[in-house]
C-alpha cells in the first residue's frame, strides 16, 4: 500500500485527547519567511507567551514550534484559534498553510527530548550560535 500524502495523511490516526501533551509545528504559507521580521516574530512570541496551554515554543522564521496540554477543544480548533490570533496580532500580514504537524507527547523522557529539540532548533538552523542568543522562545521550566 503507498502511504497516502499531504494533510490528509497528517491527520490519519489523529486524536485530540484534553489534558494530554502535545508537540505541535505548523508553517507559514510556502514558508515565507514572515518572522524574520522583528515586528512580525515579536508580535507572535506575545501571543504564544499569553497562551497558558503553551508549556514551550520557538518562532522559526517560516514555521512555529509549541508544546501544550490541549485544553478543552480539538487539535484543529485549538491550531485555528492560534494562527488567528498570531495573524491578527501581525496586522494580517500572516499567511498559513492549512495543516499542522502533531505528536503526542508519550512520557516525560519523551517531552524532555522534544523540549531540547525545539529549544534548540534555532541553534541547528543556524540562526544563531546558542540558544540563549535567540530572543523568540520560551519554556516554562526556566
Amino acid at each position: 500500500m503507498i502511504p497516502k500524502k499531504g494533510h490528509r495523511a497528517l491527520r490519519r490516526g489523529r486524536a485530540s485527547i484534553p489534558g494530554q501533551y502535545y508537540f505541535l509545528t505548523f508553517n507559514t504559507q510556502n514558508r515565507n519567511p514572515y518572522f524574520l521580521e522583528l515586528e512580525m516574530a515579536r508580535s507572535a512570541s506575545c501571543v504564544l507567551h499569553g497562551d497558558s496551554s503553551i508549556l514551550s515554543w520557538v518562532v522559526m522564521p517560516d514555521h512555529i514550534h509549541l508544546v501544550i496540554i490541549l485544553p478543552d477543544t480539538t487539535l484543529g480548533r485549538y491550531i485555528g484559534n492560534l494562527k488567528r490570533n498570531i495573524a491578527h496580532s501581525c496586522r494580517f500580514r500572516i499567511k498559513w498553510e492549512p495543516n499542522f504537524y502533531d505528536q503526542m507527547i508519550r512520557d516525560e523522557e519523551h517531552l524532555k527530548e522534544v523540549a531540547r529539540y525545539l529549544v534548540l532548533n534555532p541553534v541547528r538552523a543556524l540562526l544563531v550560535p546558542s540558544a540563549r542568543l535567540y530572543p523568540y522562545w520560551n519554556a516554562i521550566w526556566l
